[in-house]
């Protein structure tokens, strides 16, 4: 008896992730519901998850190249992981991609 794949929907994890970097407070509603552990299946799409709640929480609310960069900084292991999956410039090809208007279709 073969077992069901998982469906897996990376396109629309980076979508996600784009949008809350594209815009920040989408996490004061939606990160209660996100659990990246369950609901990202790509490391990438969930480091950078991981650390956009970490960093609107703890930090700031002002996304930026600047802030962002600094605060990767902070720990070797997670700087090594920013480099690994691309850095800034994944974060800002991911925001391009992201269409604010659809992230409630992206979070379903």
């Amino acid at each position: 008896m073969s077992e069901t794949p998982d469906i897996k929907n990376i396109q629309n994890e980076i979508m996600l992730v784009g949008s809350i970097y594209k815009n920040p407070e989408l996490l004061i509603e939606y990160s209660q519901y996100i659990k990246s552990k369950y609901d990202f299946d790509d490391e990438a799409t969930r480091f950078f998850y991981d650390n956009a709640e970490i960093l609107f929480k703890t930090r700031t609310q002002t996304f930026n190249q600047s802030t962002i960069n600094s605060f990767m900084t902070e720990d070797e292991e997670r700087l090594s992981l920013y480099k690994k999956y691309g850095g800034w410039k994944t974060i800002e090809s991911w925001c391009e991609l992201a269409i604010l208007d659809d992230f409630k279709n992206y979070f379903e």
